[in-house]
């Protein structure tokens, strides 16, 4: 009779026997695949359109007063009551205040002659861009509160006014005031932007330069690249119940959303051949295994 651990041995060894290796593999990997694919693909796709659509500046709504085009307009600004309840949304991930467009203020360095464009700005501005401090900090609520006279550069700005840095704690004089450098601001989305000023939007209010030292820009930032239609759609009539907007002007980024889509809608068609990629792989493990049992039988048979 035979014993419990030699019919166990036997038994594993039968099985053992019947394993294929490249079978189980192909199997294994198969499963692995599809897990991988189906359970992080989604995210993969969403970091993906969120990054391009950074980039591409497709997530950010520009909305201005527009008055300089009608002669005789008085200047338009807009209101905190007004940017609060942009900030309310849910859709909106950020929306900064700041000057639609920079001043540009000549300055001699030395022998030559370097242009400034000074922009007014809150301390929402670097969220909107994703923007960060290469060296000191960034301009807060503080700033703005207090009015301070502080500045952040752009790097190549710095290196046309003090050539090598460091840079924080320097004075630069704008307008016959003395500015203190307090970063150096840093991003991707700081391209096209590496000669500008920043510097507090109540400070820049407060002095008489020209018309357009108002708050008269919303920027706005959505969480999604599908939230940016409908904002589009519904900004005005928002902006418009809490104050008088007769000269607003939205900017709709439709160019850079139809490539931003192309980009994304790869993305979806590549991750969908994985998945199947990943379903073929399996299912050629689990015919192989059938195949080997029918072919296994067939010759006990």
């Amino acid at each position: 009779m035979l014993r419990t651990s030699d019919l166990l041995r036997i038994v594993i060894l039968r099985q053992l026997r019947q394993v294929r290796i490249g079978v189980t593999a192909s199997i294994s990997i198969g499963i692995a695949m599809f897990i991988v694919v189906f359970v992080v693909g989604q995210k993969i796709e969403d970091r993906v359109t969120q990054d391009v659509s950074l980039i591409g500046n497709v997530t950010i709504l520009s909305a201005e007063h527009a008055e300089y085009w009608h002669p005789g307009a008085p200047p338009q600004f807009f209101t905190k009551r007004t940017i609060s309840r942009v900030r309310e949304l849910p859709e909106v991930y950020s929306a900064s205040l700041c000057m639609r467009s920079p001043h540009t203020v000549p300055m001699q360095v030395g022998d030559k002659m370097v242009y400034v464009y000074l922009l007014g700005v809150d301390a929402a501005y670097w969220d909107v861009y994703s923007l960060t401090a290469s060296e000191g900090r960034l301009l807060t609520a503080e700033d703005e509160k207090k009015r301070s006279r502080v500045c952040v550069l752009g790097a190549q700005l710095a290196r046309q006014i003090f050539g090598e840095g460091p840079y924080v704690g320097r004075q630069l004089t704008l307008f016959n005031d003395n500015y203190t450098v307090v970063g150096i601001a840093a991003g991707f989305m700081l391209q096209g932007r590496e000669d500008r000023c920043y510097v507090p939007l109540s400070t820049v209010a407060d002095r008489s330069l020209e018309e357009n030292n108002y708050p008269n820009c919303i920027l706005v930032r959505m969480n999604h690249l599908n939230d940016v239609e409908d904002m589009y759609e519904k900004l005005p009539d928002l902006i418009r119940a809490e104050q008088k907007a007769p000269y607003l002007r939205l900017e709709y980024p439709e160019a850079g959303i139809t490539n931003v889509r192309r980009i994304t809608g790869t993305v979806h068609l590549l991750l969908q051949i994985a998945i199947v990629a990943a379903l073929g792989v399996g299912g050629f493990g689990i015919w192989q295994s059938s195949f080997a049992s029918v072919r296994e039988r067939t010759r006990e048979i």
